[in-house]
């Protein structure tokens, strides 16, 4: 796991983003093209999906599903390939853009479906009707230090998502993912903001995990027209130190059974 991001140095390299016609004409890998990716995933990680049944159809509803980062970001290739096998949809997920700056590890995310997570490239997915994954917490998420408590959120004040998600008129679906915290110990925390930039970045250097199952669960879907008199307060609230679990139900609260996308959107 830690080997994913040794050449982070090459970030000024040449690279960058597909541009919006390759964006379009991406196409999801089949399970044979993923099945090698997914091996060191699945050898740690025994994945158990909890109400997938709560996902709105895709072809009523555009989704923008928005979830934490557990370290390591152990967590991302088998919530993509879990949801793609069970629900058949492929989520396109919004990456750094350090990620796109790195041979091989470039085309890898592309082939995955993921993007430069700007927010054209997310407005001109939703418009055309892919699910895009979103983690709000991002770099310093997969990150995190030993200081942090497990599966805490360092989403701090970033709630582009809700925009997006209120002026697109796209259903936002919360989703969690817990348990392979539980099987990382990290060891010590190595200070690497000169390679990519961030203040006091840190790298988690971790014990070599013992195999124990994830859960990754999805809560009911809120649509984006009643995050609009929300979105404000969420703007206000700060950083956060709720874990996963605990926000999705603060975003959930209240909520009832996502209205239909009316037509034309």
């Amino acid at each position: 796991v830690v080997s994913i991001y040794p050449s982070i140095w090459l970030a000024g390299w040449g690279g960058g983003g597909a541009p919006p016609r390759d964006i379009l004409e991406w196409q999801p890998p089949t399970f044979e093209t993923l099945a090698p990716i997914l091996v060191p995933y699945k050898w740690l990680v025994s994945p158990k999906f909890y109400g997938l049944d709560r996902i709105p159809d895709e072809k009523t509803h555009r989704l923008l599903f928005v979830s934490n980062h557990a370290l390591w970001g152990l967590e991302m290739p088998l919530l993509i390939e879990g949801l793609y096998r069970e629900k058949n949809i492929f989520l396109r997920g919004l990456g750094a853009h350090f990620h796109f700056y790195l041979p091989g590890h470039k085309q890898i995310f592309e082939m995955m479906g993921a993007v430069d997570g700007t927010r054209p490239n997310t407005r001109l997915m939703l418009q055309k009707g892919f699910s895009v994954l979103v983690y709000p917490g991002g770099t310093r998420e997969v990150l995190k230090n030993s200081k942090v408590q497990k599966y805490e959120l360092m989403w701090g004040n970033r709630v582009g998502f809700a925009k997006i998600a209120v002026e697109e008129g796209v259903t936002i679906v919360p989703t969690c993912s817990v348990g392979t915290e539980d099987m990382l110990e990290i060891l010590k925390d190595v200070l690497i903001d000169w390679l990519i930039g961030k203040s006091s970045l840190t790298a988690p250097i971790i014990k070599y995990p013992t195999r124990k199952p994830s859960e990754s669960t999805s809560d009911s879907a809120i649509p984006s027209s009643r995050l609009r008199r929300r979105s404000s307060s969420m703007q206000s609230q700060g950083p956060t130190h709720l874990t996963p679990v605990q926000k999705l139900q603060e975003l959930a609260a209240n909520q009832t059974t996502p209205t239909p996308r009316p037509a034309g959107l």
